[in-house]
């Protein structure tokens, strides 16, 4: 079940299963003498230093998103599957884990601009209701707003709870639009001190132009 719903929630956050080959890569990511990081979006340069506890995804968590994306194509849950995302960049804790990561992506702002903001996140907290309801998940949904930088994301957080094996995890996302593009990062976790780590990371990053 864990990983079934990490496959939807990871799609249904991405709706795609792109990855950036080197070259475009090269063009978005540039490290510089203080070994923070800078990657383009768009006009705008985001600043992020990951933590140290974290190493980047090479693979990109491309097994994942593709089992996903079948997934929600199998069952046909009216999610139309973009191929316009670019992926900034993919952490995790190990190598092998898909749990305590890091996605960063950006796409086109059609479904903001469609929606507005409000809007946008909640049709993604419709769909994630749907997404977890469908499958019998034990489940928590949270929002809330936050600034980076000066620029308003939203959050959505969904708790899940595994009652027999008494465990749980959280999926979050932030949502936030940056020099005319939607901008999202994910995260899975399974402990608060990996979460805190992660989210204070991300909330100290800078947006320049």
């Amino acid at each position: 079940m864990r990983n079934l719903l990490t496959f939807m929630i990871l799609t249904c956050t991405l709706l795609s299963c792109n990855a950036q080959d080197k070259q475009e890569q090269q063009k978005t990511q540039d490290t510089t003498v203080d070994q923070k990081t800078n990657y383009k979006i768009g006009t705008t340069t985001w600043q992020y230093q990951l933590p140290k506890e974290f190493k980047i995804r090479q693979d990109q968590f491309r097994d994942v998103i593709e089992t996903g994306q079948e997934f929600i194509e199998k069952e046909n849950q009216g999610t139309n599957v973009t191929k316009d995302d670019i992926i900034v960049l993919s952490a995790a804790k190990s190598d092998s884990s898909d749990l305590n990561i890091l996605l960063v992506s950006f796409r086109n702002n059609d479904m903001i601009k469609q929606f507005g903001l409000d809007g946008y996140c909640n049709k993604l907290m419709e769909l994630y209701k749907y997404s977890f309801e469908t499958n019998g998940a034990n489940f928590k949904t949270e929002s809330s707003q936050v600034l980076i930088d000066s620029n308003k994301f939203y959050t959505i957080e969904n708790k899940i709870f595994d009652n027999e094996n008494n465990y749980g995890y959280s999926i979050m996302i932030f949502i936030g639009e940056i020099s005319e593009k939607e901008v999202s990062f994910s995260l899975i976790i399974d402990n608060e001190s990996d979460k805190e780590l992660l989210v204070n990371s991300l909330i100290n990053s800078k947006f320049k132009k």
